[in-house]
């Protein structure tokens, strides 16, 4: 037994998994290839804190004892997989550590709505099959590595699609190539929500300040009812062309729910489904007034204008027409949105624009 136990360890030896020091310790190591750059000592020792470097990991339960994957962008910020912001069905880190646990070397091939991407293991790297980018991966049980006391990554850093930000606009727009893979996945989104029309533009809105508060707001009510994910919804908001401008520098504005009628609070409507939003989005010829965009010239074919948005919804109750916030009357807020139905919901009312951030205005005929 003990010459098939040193048989194996020469093995791995061999195989350059293992290496021998002169009092006989074995350590593991990740190997690099030549052309890749060294990491630093430092660099290193924090990795070797943080990861599993076991050959066969442990199986324990992820609730009771969670490992959180990150992806390093070109920033030098870790992110959290579940906190992409362009993939709605995104693996969780729960999924990636199944698949880990059962095989720590192996490769995992997942197809989000960037492309398709390789997680290689043994070398805790993430490649994008299509441009062969590579980002470091790391495998950490804690659930934020800046050391902030948030939650959520995303306060530290813009989402990793967006375009350079400029600092000198309140927030910019940038319309997507129809052949992109965002693209298709806001057109696929418009498509669930049984809403079939030819789209004339889909733009996706970059507004550092907006985005920064709604990340708070995540932090603050996670932290307020004691959990690390507070429920998200990407929802539709159908409006005027005039209204545009002032929703992409400010947010949404909940003295204009009176306008379309409140019957389920005063506050600002979301419809899961496309094909609702759509009712409250008149036709128009106007162009869209954007924030250093290039003046459109008026169009004899009408269009309409709707938000997709990203909306914390939380924990909902039925609304009811005089609502100013969820509870109504009550000093504590057990609840953070209102809903049409607690068990289906189609329609949610919103009483805090921090827990909205308008990601995408879509023009279609």
């Amino acid at each position: 037994m003990l010459l098939q136990h040193f048989q194996a360890v020469l093995n791995k030896i061999r195989s350059g998994r293992l290496i021998l020091d002169s009092y006989s310790t074995i350590h593991l190591y990740y190997k690099t290839k030549p052309q890749e750059k060294m990491w630093t000592q430092s660099e290193r020792s924090s990795e070797v804190e943080d990861m599993d470097t076991s050959d066969m990991p442990v199986m324990t339960d992820y609730k009771t004892n969670p490992w959180h994957w990150f992806y390093l962008d070109e920033r030098g910020t870790w992110h959290m997989f579940e906190d992409d912001q362009i993939e709605g069905k995104s693996l969780t880190s729960e999924d990636i550590e199944r698949y880990y646990t059962r095989n720590p070397k192996g490769v995992l091939q997942i197809s989000t709505s960037r492309g398709i991407n390789k997680l290689d293991f043994a070398e805790m790297v993430l490649t994008d099959i299509k441009t062969r980018k590579q980002r470091r991966i790391k495998r950490s049980n804690k659930t934020h590595e800046t050391g902030n006391s948030g939650r959520c990554s995303c306060v530290s850093s813009v989402p990793t699609h967006w375009e350079a930000v400029d600092p000198k606009y309140p927030y910019q727009v940038f319309c997507l190539k129809r052949d992109t893979a965002e693209y298709n996945y806001v057109a696929g989104c418009l498509k669930e929500g049984e809403l079939e029309r030819r789209i004339k533009s889909i733009c996706r809105i970059q507004n550092l300040d907006l985005w920064e508060f709604y990340c708070r707001k995540k932090i603050q009510l996670g932290r307020i009812q004691g959990v690390t994910e507070v429920k998200e919804e990407k929802l539709f908001h159908g409006t005027k062309v005039s209204n545009v401008h002032s929703i992409c520098t400010y947010n949404f504005d909940n003295r204009l729910a009176g306008i379309n009628g409140h019957v389920l609070g005063k506050g600002t409507y979301f419809a899961r489904f496309a094909s609702y939003a759509d009712k409250y989005s008149p036709w128009n010829t106007d162009p869209v007034p954007l924030f250093g965009e290039a003046p459109q010239g008026f169009s004899s074919q009408k269009t309409k204008t709707m938000f997709l948005c990203k909306v914390i919804v939380g924990k909902t109750t039925l609304g009811k027409k005089d609502f100013l916030k969820p509870d109504d009357k009550s000093a504590i807020n057990f609840h953070d949105s209102c809903v049409d139905n607690v068990m289906y919901p189609r329609i949610f009312v919103i009483f805090d624009h921090n827990q909205i951030y308008p990601e995408y205005l879509i023009q279609y005929y």
